[in-house]
């Protein structure tokens, strides 16, 4: 029912009267709230400015948490007026329990909701000046409304937040996001908006005049803060207000990770030339997209509008990833970039060399030469998944870095996953836009993005189906480097509607289990349908997640399990993320030692719904990292046994060579051949992604160098190098075939005088010491019987004749 205004006026003067006879949430993980104690001294304050001097039509709303909100009575929320300007201006007020939204003269429009003590409520007040409309919504749906005549009339108050200053009680509880409009926002734009930390005035955001989220964007240092971040150049001041830290906490009221949604029809996102974004030497740029159209378009340009000036560009042409470069435009790929699903992509470029990589999720799948020179710099703008003259994107964009710098393999791998800001970017002049609800570079260079045409942010706690990528920030568990890794990019459920899938990581850390933390990025339209298993290789499993969904429409899982998460499982919370304490505890019934493979499956038990398990990683006992190892095989001619497919144990040592000449060793490590012959080393010097040459030697034998150079996996800290079952695997397949079933190959056997080849004088030994009939472990016994005999001689003096000798780079 609608309320007159005289009934608004006698309950204000009600107010009134007794208030003067005394006092009464990228990855954004930090989130912050504002704590009032309802003193005087503890407020914040807004210098009055043109943009917050509204005469029109207007929208204010904040996210509340009130102590007790109807004791006292009335307790302000917002105002911009004093008593004696008590008939201008605006306000919002808790009254008796209920909003209270109002302007001068003392109209206005009570809420019907009863808003509840120590627990988040969003409220939001809108005037229309067009249809002379008050309206209240409470967590974005319309609450009341009425018709009244009453726009607010002009003063030069400053913004008083949780301060009645004579004109009600103060503000006990906390409050956040609160934000001004000069426009009456729609009831969808309401809706849609206010579970998004926002912080952007352009394109469909325009209007947006006060933007307090209550913490920086970015994570570094104190995290609170009552900066206005809508662009407007308010001046705030905190007068007492202290933080209410909800950092790597689940959410109530706002979703952590957002991203920009494309339409493909002139939407993109720009910001001004700047120094940050005119890389000349080296650059590197990357992103998270997700296309739900695989026609030709841009993903990051920088240049002119149409194109004919490019300083770098990232786009997709003919299905496939391309890049330019001071209009060059020879930089191309042929792997496919698929539709609906997310994808990481990057490209780096060297111009000393000419070398450049692109990158799919982390793989390498191009390398090669084309030297331009330096690249090309330019006062061009800056655009983001199109231009108004170009073909755009139609999807969704993610995580947008630009570096100065061509990054290794692994600086592409270690923040796959983890979103960048000012406190773990790379020491190179770059920007990197989160996009959870901001325009604003992450790292604190760069300029802010404009948003154009319908551009916009992705919601996805109030817009049902929207992808979130498979970002998550949780600081201080050593997320990724201490994870092992997978990225399986599965369908979820593997066909139809209903059904199960697995995915297996091999984990070489053998120790026992005190601690385990699992990540999961998992896509879904219904995660009240999933259930997730996580089975260890001894036979114990645990329950990970069961049947649970948001308070929101934010239907997607990706976090960090853990058994310390301050936060239980319940049916609450606006987002998974950041960390999620598991249904059944990890490090209750999971036992045993880590070694072997963990084994994660997905249920999908009913519903016409279907997602994507995009990744998912483990680590143990609070680790920092994990180990580097090598999983290798090995034989040594003179010491295998065909007849019995075993082998004589002895000893190799394994040396780790940088893969440029003159191929230094970095690391060395022996390797007793067990009787399996499948042996794992670990290895400390070595660094994860970058690429070695891995050389074998044998006291009496040929060393043996791999084919290719080999990486440690980033995300498995593993390498494989089975020399033992693959002729090709050795540097120009330079061993010997040992036996035809199975199909096994040996290091030649003879060099006993190590100078890289077996010959004469290698043989002259052998006959010298089978002569006198030496016994032992002596360097002349080539098949390890620890006798120097006939045997020896021959098979060195067969590798003579056939001039055997090491092939290395």
């Amino acid at each position: 029912m609608k309320k007159s205004h005289m009934t608004f006026q006698f309950i204000f003067l009600i107010c009134a009267a007794l208030l003067i006879t005394g006092k009464t949430s990228a990855q954004m993980f930090w989130n912050q709230a504002g704590s009032f104690t309802g003193s005087d001294s503890t407020h914040i304050s807004v210098k009055d400015n043109a943009s917050l001097d509204l005469t029109g039509s207007f929208t204010v709303e904040c996210w509340i948490n009130p102590s007790n909100s109807s004791s006292p009575f009335t307790q302000v929320i917002l105002q911009k007026r004093t008593l004696s300007t008590v008939n201008t201006g605006y306000a919002m007020i808790l009254i008796g329990g209920k909003i209270f939204f109002n302007t001068g003269n003392l109209w206005g429009i009570t809420g019907r909701t009863i808003i509840p003590n120590n627990k988040w409520t969003h409220a939001a007040g809108r005037y229309n000046n067009a249809t002379n409309t008050f309206s209240l919504f409470i967590n974005g749906v319309l609450d009341t409304s009425a018709v009244i005549a009453a726009p607010p009339s002009l003063n030069n108050d400053s913004i008083l937040i949780g301060f009645g200053r004579g004109l009600g009680n103060n503000f006990t509880g906390k409050l956040d996001d609160i934000r001004i409009w000069n426009r009456a926002l729609s009831g969808a734009e309401i809706g849609q908006y206010f579970r998004t930390s926002l912080s952007v005035n352009s394109g469909i955001y325009n209007g947006l005049v006060l933007s307090l989220p209550l913490q920086k964007p970015e994570s570094t240092g104190i995290k609170f803060s009552t900066d206005d971040y809508s662009g407007a150049g308010n001046n705030c001041y905190n007068r007492g207000v202290s933080a209410f830290n909800m950092s790597n906490s689940l959410s109530t009221t706002v979703t952590y990770n957002e991203c920009a949604e494309f339409d493909g029809n002139n939407d993109y996102l720009s910001s001004p030339g700047n120094t940050a974004i005119s890389p000349v030497q080296e650059i590197t740029m990357e992103a998270w997209i997700y296309p739900r159209s695989n026609s030709n378009c841009i993903i990051i340009q920088k240049g002119s509008d149409d194109g004919a000036v490019t300083n770098f560009r990232l786009a997709i042409q003919n299905k496939t990833l391309v890049a330019g470069l001071k209009q060059n435009y020879n930089f191309t790929t042929s792997d496919t970039i698929l539709t609906n699903r997310w994808s990481h992509v990057a490209f780096t470029y060297e111009y000393l060399t000419g070398k450049y990589l692109f990158y799919l999720n982390g793989k390498i799948i191009k390398e090669d030469l084309n030297s331009i020179g330096l690249i090309s710099s330019s006062a061009d703008s800056l655009y983001i998944g199109g231009t108004i003259a170009m073909n755009d994107f139609n999807g969704f964009i993610d995580e947008v870095r630009i570096t100065e710098k061509a990054k290794t393999s692994a600086e592409i791998r270690e923040n796959i996953f983890r979103s960048v800001d000012k406190s773990n970017e790379s020491p190179f002049d770059d920007v990197s836009y989160n996009l959870d609800g901001s325009n604003i570079s992450n790292t604190g260079q760069g300029q802010n993005l404009n948003f154009r045409n319908n551009a916009r942010f992705s919601h996805p706690a109030t817009i049902a189906g929207q992808p979130v990528s498979p970002l998550v920030r949780k600081d201080g568990k050593y997320f990724t480097e201490a994870f092992y890794m997978s990225f399986p990019d599965l369908r979820v459920p593997f066909s139809n509607d209903v059904g199960v899938i697995e995915d297996i990581i091999d984990v070489y850390e053998n120790e026992p289990i005190t601690n385990v933390e699992v990540f999961v990025a998992l896509n879904h339209e219904n995660m009240n349908n999933l259930n997730l298993v996580l089975n260890a290789p001894n036979g114990d499993y645990t329950l990970l997640f069961e049947n649970t969904s948001t308070i929101g429409t934010d239907n997607n899982l990706v976090t960090i399990f853990e058994d310390n998460a301050d936060t239980a499982f319940f049916n609450h919370y606006t987002t998974f993320s950041p960390a999620l304490k598991s249904k059944w505890s990890l490090n209750s019934t999971l036992t045993g030692n880590t070694r072997g493979q963990w084994k994660l499956t997905v249920f999908d038990e009913a519903g016409l719904d279907t997602g994507r398990l995009y990744a998912w990683g483990i680590r143990f006992n609070n680790n920092t990292t994990k180990p580097k190892y090598l999983e290798t095989s090995i034989f040594v001619q003179g010491m295998y046994d065909a007849s019995s497919n075993t082998t004589v144990r002895d000893t190799v040592l394994y040396n780790i060579r940088n893969s440029n000449n003159p191929y230094n060793i970095v690391e060395s490590k022996r390797l007793y051949m067990p009787a399996n012959n499948l042996s794992y080393l670990t290895f400390n010097s070595v660094e994860l992604a970058k690429e070695y040459y891995i050389e074998a030697v044998h006291r009496n034998s040929i060393s043996v160098w791999s084919s290719t150079p080999v990486s440690f996996s980033y995300f498995t800290g593993g390498a494989t190098k089975k020399f033992a079952s693959n002729l090709s695997s050795a540097y120009g397949s330079n061993m010997a075939g040992i036996d035809t079933s199975p199909l096994r190959y040996g290091m030649y056997s003879g060099d006993v005088n190590r100078d890289e080849s077996v010959d004469l004088t290698d043989v002259i030994q052998i006959y010298n010491d089978a002569n006198a009939f030496l016994t032992g472990y002596v360097i002349t016994d080539l098949t390890g019987d620890s006798l120097a005999d006939l045997t020896d001689l021959l098979l060195a003096y067969n590798n003579s004749n056939n001039f055997v000798a090491v092939i290395k780079p």
